[in-house]
């Protein structure tokens, strides 16, 4: 297992690295770990051609579980991609991130645009409003649902989303519900990105699924983006085109091979 440290704040966080060729750092999203990519194929399908750099997320996987709410701010996840570049000696990268990790790639093409090469973004958008909550329709809501624990948390995940497998939600159930809900918090104490996408230079390929909540506000962020391209993944809600990532598998390996002729 490998580790770096946020030099701002101290906070410990995994990666580990897989393949070969140009780099892609893979950010997953809320819940998760880097071990998803896994579940859903993007390593198999793409460790041939990337150097792929996975990680755990602040708060979440075998990372540093702080329990302030600054501690999630924007800064500070993309100081941690960072600080695993720089420990990789890693000077610029792709990136895919999908949910959480989208609203997170979406901060990096603009606070740490030189970093990386282009954005694959999923299921998500780095707006105050809407803020992309998992379940509840507030921030204050999701966070109140958390604090009775992740048991009622995954419970009410699963009802609104249908069962996962059984090791999937048992990884689920092992978090810091005191983290996560700091982490949920921070969510609309974040600024808004609207403004600053209009400028942002860095290409970019965004989905979302039709059946998605956030499929709109998604779109809209794509449109700001001048270098960007939107793909709908028709019918798919926000956890099915995750799970289904064979459906903009070919989209992203065109868009990656359009700058890398070499994968």
């Amino acid at each position: 297992m490998a580790f770096t440290s946020n030099p701002v704040d101290g906070t410990r966080i995994h990666f580990e690295v897989e393949g070969d060729g140009p780099p892609l750092f893979l950010h997953c999203g809320f819940l998760g770990e880097l071990s998803v990519w896994y579940g859903v194929g993007v390593v198999d399908a793409l460790r041939d051609s990337f150097t792929l750099i996975l990680n755990d997320p602040r708060g979440q996987g075998a990372s540093g579980k702080p329990h302030d709410i600054e501690s999630y701010a924007f800064e500070r996840f993309v100081g941690d991609i960072e600080a695993i570049l720089d420990s990789l000696d890693v000077q610029k990268t792709h990136f895919l991130g999908y949910s959480m990790g989208a609203e997170v790639g979406f901060a990096a093409s603009v606070m740490a645009p030189h970093r990386f090469n282009s954005m694959i973004l999923g299921g998500s958008h780095p707006f105050t409003d809407p803020v992309a909550t998992v379940i509840c329709d507030t921030v204050q809501e999701e966070a109140a649902l958390l604090s009775q624990g992740m048991e009622a948390y995954v419970n009410e995940l699963e009802a609104r989303y249908g069962a996962v497998d059984p090791a999937v939600r048992e990884r689920w159930l092992g978090n810091d519900h005191l983290a996560l809900s700091a982490s949920i918090q921070a969510w609309d104490q974040r600024p808004d990105l609207r403004q600053q996408l209009r400028e942002s230079s860095v290409p970019a390929l965004v989905y979302c699924g039709t059946a998605d909540a956030t499929f709109e506000p998604t779109r809209e962020a794509c449109q700001l983006m001048p270098r960007a391209h939107f793909v709908p993944l028709e019918g798919l809600d926000h956890l099915q085109a995750f799970l289904r990532f064979e459906q903009i598998l070919p989209n992203v390996l065109s868009f990656l091979r359009q700058r890398e002729p070499a994968t």
